[in-house]
Formats: structure tokens, C-alpha cells, sequence
């Protein structure tokens, strides 16, 4: 998906699509989309929900706007 995609879906601007998944890319060590997908499949589902002091405690999503009352 398109920065310009994400951002008209979660109703952000474009810049701050940029700067989640700039940073999203930097935690995983990577440069690229393609590479941050290799790297997460990599990691057990475990690895990916861990309480707040790991790695998929930053990696929420903090814009609630598109999702039902009861996912939030």
C-alpha cells in the first residue's frame, strides 16, 4: 500500500503514514517494506504481542477512528 493509501484509510495525513512507518523500519533495523516483512515472519506470534516493555507494545496502532467499539 501507498503512504497516500494508509493515510486516507486511517484518515491521517500522508506525512504522519511517513514518519509511523520510518520509525516501524528503524525498531526492525531495515530499509525497506520488503525487508521489514522478511524480518517479521521471522518472529513467532509470541515475539510479536509482547506486554509493554517489548518490541509490539510500540507497534500499536493509536488512531481508534476506523475500528468497531468492541476491537478497541
Amino acid at each position: 500500500m501507498l503512504n497516500k493509501q494508509i493515510a486516507y484509510e486511517l484518515q491521517v495525513g500522508e506525512t504522519t503514514v511517513k514518519a509511523h512507518v520510518s520509525e516501524i523500519l528503524r525498531k526492525l533495523n531495515v530499509y525497506s517494506r520488503t525487508q521489514a516483512v522478511i524480518e517479521v515472519s521471522k518472529l513467532d506470534n509470541a515475539e510479536l504481542f509482547r506486554d509493554q516493555a517489548g518490541f509490539g507494545a510500540d507497534l500499536k496502532v493509536h488512531c481508534h477512528r476506523n475500528l468497531p467499539p468492541s476491537a478497541r
